[in-house]
């Protein structure tokens, strides 16, 4: 997977750290030689694995908690940077422009790192937590009387290998409680690899609904 993307990724991890190291660490005189080294630090540490990842044969590694540690670390460390340069680029052209003494795109670029890590780490922390059912009523022209309020639960991208016992099974009760005429799967049910399923396969046995569950394959499936 990461071989598809690795130059990619490699460029979204070296030219923020080259434009933020010559617009505002170069020029730093008070800095320290050591200091100066320390910002390319996690930067080629993210290189390297990116490297190592590339040249797995397999489309997903073998110890997914390290590879998941790897994508949160692309979080952290790569996006925000990038999504800051953007912003800093995209305001001195505005600046240039407009010819203002004022670079706002540094601002914005800093209020989107703290939102992405806001995000980051809510998402990761306790976002998983929270179950929502949204009804939804659709309407079909000329659809058969016998289809009026028959009743589908929809659901999707669970993937199994990053998700809590406990909270598929909180997710199973919520499905079953809606007492639905179909229960439709549609797609991602696993991270990367089907035996991801097999410590969840109980509490999915005991989704129940009266025309049978359905799924649909995801790209991860």
């Amino acid at each position: 997977m990461i071989a598809r993307i690795f130059i990619f990724i490699i460029l979204a991890t070296l030219l923020p750290d080259l434009y933020v190291y010559r617009r505002y660490i170069r020029h730093r005189f008070d800095l320290s030689l050591l200091m100066r080294l320390l910002w390319w630090v996690p930067g080629a540490a993210m290189v390297a694995v990116t490297l190592v990842y590339a040249m797995i044969d397999d489309f997903a590694p073998a110890n997914l908690t390290l590879f998941n540690i790897y994508l949160f670390m692309l979080g952290l460390i790569v996006v925000p940077k990038l999504l800051f340069v953007l912003s800093s680029i995209a305001g001195r052209g505005v600046r240039r422009m407009t010819r203002g003494t004022r670079n706002w795109g540094n601002y914005f670029g800093l209020l989107l790192v703290l939102g992405l890590l806001y995000v980051l780490f809510t998402g990761s922390m306790t976002g998983t937590d929270h179950l929502r059912v949204r009804r939804v009523t659709v309407r079909v022209p000329d659809l058969p009387k016998s289809f009026d309020g028959y009743r589908i639960v929809q659901f999707s991208d669970i993937h199994l290998g990053s998700m809590r016992s406990e909270l598929l099974e909180r997710a199973v009760e919520q499905m079953n409680r809606q007492r639905p005429d179909m229960i439709a799967f549609t797609g991602d049910i696993q991270n990367m690899r089907p035996d991801e399923l097999t410590r969840h396969t109980s509490t999915l046995r005991r989704l129940h609904a009266k025309d049978g569950v359905y799924s649909v394959l995801g790209n991860h499936d």
